[in-house]
């Protein structure tokens, strides 16, 4: 099978690195919790248990969209 060159991927990988602002790059520089974590309050931080987030967005978000929108939120 032979697959064709993906002419967008390969131009942003050659010039990723030569351009000010990179408008093209889908990541983000890795942080340290502890930078990510400064100013804040660690131990509300450390509080929270890991978990998957709801795959419809969490009630909160909804509302906030609705109401955004003007209409009643339904889930």
């Amino acid at each position: 099978m032979r697959i064709d060159l993906f002419r967008m991927e390969r131009t942003q990988c050659l010039y990723e690195n030569e351009v000010e602002y990179n408008l093209s790059e889908s990541g983000v520089r890795p942080l340290r919790l502890e930078e990510l974590l400064e100013g804040e309050d660690r131990a509300g931080f450390l509080s929270h248990a890991l978990k998957y987030p709801e795959s419809n967005g969490s009630p909160e978000l909804c509302e906030r969209i609705a109401q955004f929108h003007g209409v009643a939120a339904s889930r």
